[in-house]
């Protein structure tokens, strides 16, 4: 016990020596270089407590270090104690060995004697009773005493032999004690050797301990005396922070001037604020009576559109022969002619290359012939549509009721009233891929590989051409808000986060014989929102929901069949995924520029498309029936629909 302490006690203290070395070894392998000056408190106490943290550890490992000792020592005691007890009581299982073999040799000896003295004792009396023949009495009593000196001798044979049982009996348990004390001993010994382990360790433990304590130490050091460097620093700053004290004091003086002056400007911002106020709240009264007269205008649009159509199937009457002049009246008869003063209200002008209609204070525009010479200057103004379409003006979708929810989620947004006569600014597929760039089919279109002029002008990247027929939430008149359903198959992630600056045009419903043609709105802001309910799902026609479903279909790759894929959108276990458009803007020059494009002829692209927008072109003047081995449904991809 005394050799190994006395040797770890040797190893502690040449650990202890050469501490200052090895923490030199580890600053230079640590690359430690001090800190700077200009570290802060937190630094600082951060080193302090890691030191302190580990004296605390080199202390609690000298008080484990202690105790490992004295219970090294208690051990080994108990092992001493052990041994000298086995010892004597082997000694006493040896003495007890011999005095039972002395015992029994005794013990046999003596029984051997009395044998012997009786044989003696009744051998004489043989020959005697044989020959003189004794009287009874005197033989039985001599049988007597032969009989009562062997009971004798057999009970003290007997005794010898209990004595000689117990003596064996104690002599095995000693051996089983001394078993135990064997088993004990070795218990002692492995106790012993996982202390002396534990003493090692925890030897080896405080020195490392020692060693990091040192170094601690010496950075405690340099921090010290860096801290005392950075005091004589901190107080020549002092002294030169005292000087501009002082400079500032002398400023104080002008500080109440200055505040003077701040306190008029201050009630000068007051008012100025209490007009800003004023000027907001008539700035909002203006933009409510600004809705309410925007109202009136799209009512009085509505009536005028009315009106047009009126006007138009009446002059195409007025130009069939045969209403103008039935064969009951004579060719020219001057009953079916009105006066002109009758046709005072509908005159024709001509004004800048651009001929015109004016009735009852509106302004009606008819598409001027595609001269060069007059193409730049026939539209000057914002609504320049041509009259065929101005024909397909009572066949435009109505969108179908938006819920309340979705309805009160749009009024919550700012409303954009654009300063623009609301006229009809309907352009073709073909004719936007030509201004702008991008495809004839595709909801979205991407122009960034063939972005025209126009394009690269107005920063146009990306454009939506959404269709009423698939979606009926969407705006129908710049400035509106509303809601598309994009979001199927590769459109899946498509608007997750909010994407300004997307120029809309809705398209209209296309009748049999006049190609699809879309309205500009404006620039949008979209962003996806919750997926239609089942309850919104309910509201939809059932023209639109079996046509959406067709698209799922194509656009998913989805095998069930449309019928499946349609009740599956009726329970719920599909949902339309929903894209709110919100109107931020209304961009006159393009729409300028669309209109100067729609006047020039189509140049010939060379696309994928290129068959199917020139046998567009031939069904716009010559529709032909189609086939009904091939029928297909209006909402089918690929009709210009929008998706």
């Amino acid at each position: 016990m005394s050799s190994p302490t006395r040797r770890h006690d040797r190893n502690l203290i040449y650990y202890s020596n050469s501490s200052v070395t090895t923490t030199e070894k580890f600053i230079e392998m640590e690359g430690f270089q001090g800190p700077r000056p200009d570290m802060d408190e937190a630094f600082w106490a951060s080193v302090v407590k890691r030191w302190s943290d580990a004296c605390d550890s080199v202390v609690s490992l000298k008080q484990e270090l202690k105790k490992a000792k004295v219970e090294s020592y208690k051990h080994q005691e108990q092992l001493h104690a052990l041994k000298v007890r086995e010892e004597t009581l082997l000694r006493e299982r040896n003495r007890l060995q011999e005095e039972s073999e002395e015992y029994r040799d005794r013990s046999l000896t003596l029984l051997k004697e009395k044998e012997a003295f009786v044989l003696s004792q009744t051998r004489p009396l043989a020959p005697a009773l044989v020959g003189t023949r004794v009287p009874g009495e005197i033989t039985l009593n001599k049988l007597r005493e032969a009989e009562e000196g062997l009971e004798k001798a057999k009970h003290e044979f007997g005794k010898l032999k209990d004595q000689s049982s117990k003596l064996s009996e104690q002599n095995r348990a000693m051996r089983e004690e001394i078993g135990s004390l064997q088993q004990a001993k070795e218990a002692t010994e492995e106790n012993n050797r996982i202390l002396t382990e534990e003493n090692i360790r925890a030897a080896t433990e405080l020195t490392d301990s020692r060693l990091e304590c040192n170094m601690w130490t010496e950075r405690l050091q340099e921090l010290r005396s860096q801290t005392q460097e950075s005091k004589v620093a901190f107080e020549a700053q002092h002294r030169e922070l005292s000087g501009e004290i002082e400079r500032l004091r002398q400023l104080a003086s002008q500080r109440d001037v200055i505040t003077g002056q701040f306190a008029l400007q201050s009630k000068e911002i007051l008012t100025l604020r209490a007009a800003a106020a004023a000027d907001k709240e008539e700035i909002n009264t203006f933009r409510v009576q600004l809705t309410s007269t925007r109202e009136k205008l799209m009512e009085a649009s509505d009536k005028n559109k009315t009106l047009l159509d009126n006007f138009t199937r009446l002059n195409e009457k007025l130009r069939d022969p045969a209403f103008t002049h039935p064969p009951s009246q004579p060719l020219h008869n001057p009953s079916s002619i009105p006066p002109k003063e009758e046709q005072s209200p509908v005159e024709l002008d001509s004004q800048g290359g651009v001929s015109t209609y004016r009735r009852t204070g509106s302004r009606i525009f008819i598409r001027p012939p595609t001269s060069p010479s007059t193409s730049n200057k026939a539209f000057t103004n914002k609504a320049t549509p041509s009259q065929s379409t101005m024909q397909t003006l009572s066949t435009c979708a109505t969108p179908s009721f938006i819920p309340d929810a979705r309805q009160r989620s749009l009024a919550e947004l700012v409303h954009y009233i654009p300063d623009f006569d609301r006229e009809d600014c309907r352009f073709r597929r073909a004719v936007l891929a030509c201004a702008i760039g991008g495809n004839i089919q595709s909801l979205i279109v991407r122009v960034t590989h063939s972005a025209t002029e126009i394009a690269k002008a107005r920063n146009i990247s990306t454009y939506l051409c959404p269709a009423l027929d698939l979606n009926p939430w969407c705006p129908t008149s710049p400035g509106q808000h509303g809601y598309i359903f994009v979001g199927l198959g590769q459109e899946h992630n498509t608007f997750q986060e909010p994407q300004a600056g997307l120029h809309v045009f809705v398209g209209q419903s296309r009748s049999r014989s006049r190609p699809k043609e879309y309205q500009y709105l404006g620039v949008y802001t979209a962003v996806r929102v919750a997926s239609l309910s089942a309850e919104e799902w309910h509201t939809l026609s059932r023209e639109v929901a079996y046509g959406y479903a067709s698209m799922t279909k194509d656009k998913n790759k989805d095998a069930r069949s449309v019928e499946e894929i349609l009740a599956a959108y009726d329970t719920g276990q599909l949902s339309a995924p929903c894209v709110r458009l919100q109107c931020t803007d209304f961009d006159e020059n393009l729409y300028t520029a669309l209109v100067a494009a729609q006047t020039e002829p189509l140049p010939a692209r060379q696309s994928r498309a290129v068959g199917k927008r020139r046998r567009e072109d031939r069904e716009e003047h010559h529709p032909r029936p189609r086939r009904a081995a091939r029928s297909r449904s209006p909402y089918e991809p690929g009709d210009e629909s929008g998706f």
